[in-house]
């Protein structure tokens, strides 16, 4: 069953237009695009993942190519919200469940 539109993921995973430098897109943070520091933070996230960042670490991490989205909940008082940590979850149910 479709909950979205089709082509939908595209809009929010899309920059734009004059966030290319750190990664902004439709609310959305993107890996899309030539971002040296997104990748610095999060290098295990692939190029078409993107995510909505909440309050003291919550996460929305979507990965189209894996057919996966994580939902972290929690408090993490860390100087960026343990986005290492997000991170390295989003490695490891990448390979739990198949992604590339």
């Amino acid at each position: 069953m479709r909950i979205l539109p089709a082509g939908w993921v595209d809009h929010p995973a899309r920059l734009t237009p004059g966030s290319e430098a750190f990664g902004y897109a439709a609310g959305f943070w993107t890996n899309r695009g030539d971002q040296a520091a997104a990748r610095t933070w999060r290098p295990h996230m692939p190029p078409d993942s993107f995510m909505a960042r909440g309050s003291l670490g919550q996460y929305v991490v979507i990965v189209p190519s894996a057919r996966l989205v994580i939902v972290r909940l929690g408090v993490s008082r860390t100087p960026r919200e343990d986005i290492e940590g997000v991170d390295r979850l989003t490695a490891d149910a990448m390979a739990v469940f198949g992604g590339k």
